[in-house]
């Protein structure tokens, strides 16, 4: 039984069911090529869990081996920190959102990380949800919190970090159908609206991306009718020479850059542009879409310049996922999709695929990874939550299921990554 000490903001509280370092055999059928950590649900009120997985960002520095937890139904947030020996236990990092009034969260929330590992970006994580009737913000910085109630918004239908310029600190840009709301601290305001040829936009997913030919951020969206818009970054604060009239408070339309890159997919909610910033092999002008709608999933890499939108490879349009990642082990980078409901040996239980993503040929048409409970359980929900987590220099995997997290120091694609045996 784990037990935790101190916690940054409430008392201590048991661990219901932490199984530590549990090898691979017992949870799949390659007990030869992995092996994997299972850490269960602590008792501290969150009766989902988990919803969502995080690189952990919420001290001073980006703690290596530190992944953060969101729950729900009584949200909470909190932190399984890895170990040496290959241990994944619940540390001591913990927040009861019903301390600040905010007591639901979505099962599916918008969960990002800062992109600045420097000055006033450092440790922060944003979470985009809607509890009650509307949408907020909340922004999880070094050893507070702090969350805004965006006043009109109805649904937060995307978000992104994005520079506002050359050297900015990266803000949060969230969109609601065409309007755009930006956090300039300490608030968060309205911003541009978005048009097309004068015309109201419907916008689904939102990807900051430098386009080459350019050295500043500029906003890519992904419209409902499966289009590609290119903004310029000034839609945040309104000092773009792109824009006219008077500084962007809201009032103000702002046309593409560019004319439209229809894509063979129409995205629905939750849909990403997926940046690739902890993979160096991609360059900044390329992005991940990552498309869901009714029983599909879609995937293409495009590439984006200051004259045109590209795809890279062909489109990979796959079963409805509930997840997704980017990762990069050895010498490959990839994208894992989380199915918590498909089934295996005739069982609702779930699963996790890896494809290979490459900057030169896009997404791998076939998975190079599948990964489930070889004892699969009715409704156990593998693959309701899956993230990368930096470990001794490496990324490795992270899966969420129901009360359980499954964290794989070694697997088919990289080798062992524990120190100590």
């Amino acid at each position: 039984m784990t037990m935790r000490n101190t916690f940054l903001f409430a008392a201590a509280a048991s661990v219901v069911g932490s199984l530590g370092a549990c090898k691979w055999s017992e949870f799949d059928d390659i007990s030869d090529k992995a092996y994997v950590a299972a850490t269960g649900r602590p008792d501290d009120g969150a009766t989902i869990w988990p919803i969502a997985l995080v690189p952990a960002q919420n001290t001073a520095s980006d703690v290596a081996g530190t992944l953060g937890v969101f729950g729900a139904s009584e949200p909470t947030y909190n932190e399984i920190v890895l170990g040496a020996e290959g241990t994944a236990a619940i540390g001591s990092s913990f927040f009861e959102f019903e301390s600040i009034g905010w007591g639901s969260f979505q099962t599916d929330p918008l969960v990002m990380r800062n992109p600045d590992t420097t000055g006033d970006g450092v440790g922060e994580l944003t979470v985009i949800t809607e509890p009650a009737s509307a949408s907020v913000l909340f922004f999880g910085k070094g050893a507070g919190f702090d969350y805004v109630d965006l006043n009109g918004a109805t649904k937060i239908e995307a978000a992104t970090y994005i520079r506002p310029g050359s050297g900015a600190p990266a803000v949060v840009v969230a969109g609601e159908s065409d309007t755009l709301f930006a956090r300039l601290p300490p608030k968060v305001v309205k911003r541009c609206d978005l048009v097309e040829n004068t015309m109201p936009i419907a916008l689904k997913a939102l990807g900051s991306v430098v386009p080459s030919g350019s050295t500043d951020d500029h906003l890519l969206v992904w419209l409902a009718d499966g289009r590609l818009v290119l903004y310029p970054a000034g839609v945040v604060n309104g000092d773009d020479t792109a824009i006219t009239g008077e500084p962007c408070e809201g009032g103000v339309s702002v046309e593409p850059l560019l004319a439209s890159t229809a894509t063979t997919f129409q995205p629905a909610g939750r849909s990403y542009i997926i940046d690739f910033r902890d993979d160096a092999t991609f360059g900044a002008d390329l992005r991940l879409l990552v498309g869901r709608n009714g029983p599909n999933t879609f995937l293409q890499v495009v590439q984006v310049s200051t004259t045109g939108i590209t795809f890279v490879g062909t489109p990979l349009t796959t079963e409805a996922s509930a997840s997704h990642a980017t990762m990069r082990f050895d010498d490959a980078s990839y994208v894992a999709l989380g199915f918590p409901t498909a089934t295996v040996e005739n069982t609702v239980a779930g699963q996790v695929k890896l494809y290979n993503v490459d900057p030169a040929t896009g997404v791998d048409s076939n998975a190079v990874l599948v990964l489930n409970d070889s004892q699969p359980e009715d409704n156990q929900g593998f693959g309701r939550a899956v993230s990368s987590v930096s470990f001794n220099g490496k990324q490795i995997l992270a899966v969420g299921a129901t009360n359980e997290i499954f964290t794989y120091f070694s697997t088919e694609l990289y080798e062992d990554t524990r120190t100590a045996q």
